[in-house]
């Protein structure tokens, strides 16, 4: 990762630098591989044997380090194993990624949010087998967008002749879950 002018930061570079020289990333993953977990202080041995004078302090960071770079997996406090962890990475679907640029593109300043609800099977047991794409938007612009989704996008709104109700605005008196939904 880099800064804000596609320059290092000072953490980031001080990071690079303590795992080339410091963090014997693979001597720790040798003298570890038989071991299921260990401790804070199986740690603290391993960097002694390196560095007899190293501080707690010291190993603390650069235990924090390997945590971050995934070599060791925190599995309770001070207990640790090897191992990378398993980072969830949605998968974003050509519908939200070209919904998220015409609304980008009509409403350049809006804050919103894009999700479907099928990265929520992930992490259920019961798999769900209809799939909403859900739109967070500032509130202020909940009902423009809900406009601009109708008329411009074409959504299938509920037809009021036919259910008996008329077509759902979204009030601020509404709060946080929408019964009539629309599909795209």
């Amino acid at each position: 990762m880099r800064g804000s002018l596609g320059v290092l930061t000072f953490a980031e570079l001080n990071e690079n630098i303590i795992a080339k020289d410091k963090l014997h990333i693979d001597k720790l993953k040798i003298f570890f591989k038989e071991q299921k977990n260990f401790e804070t202080k199986d740690i603290a041995i391993f960097f002694k044997e390196f560095e007899p004078d190293i501080s707690q302090t010291t190993i603390n960071w650069r235990i924090y380090t390997l945590v971050k770079q995934g070599i060791l997996k925190r599995i309770g406090k001070g207990i640790f194993t090897l191992g990378a962890m398993n980072y969830f990475v949605p998968e974003i679907s050509s519908k939200a990624k070209s919904l998220n640029k015409k609304i980008k593109k009509d409403f350049p300043y809006l804050e919103l949010c894009i999700w479907n609800s099928s990265l929520l099977n992930e992490f259920t047991l019961h798999q769900a087998n209809q799939f909403y794409l859900l739109i967070e938007v500032e509130k202020e612009a909940t009902q423009a967008i809900f406009l601009y989704l109708c008329v411009f996008l074409r959504f299938r709104t509920p037809n009021p002749a036919e259910s008996g109700h008329p077509v759902p605005f979204i009030t601020d008196s509404q709060s946080r879950f929408k019964r009539t939904l629309f599909r795209y």
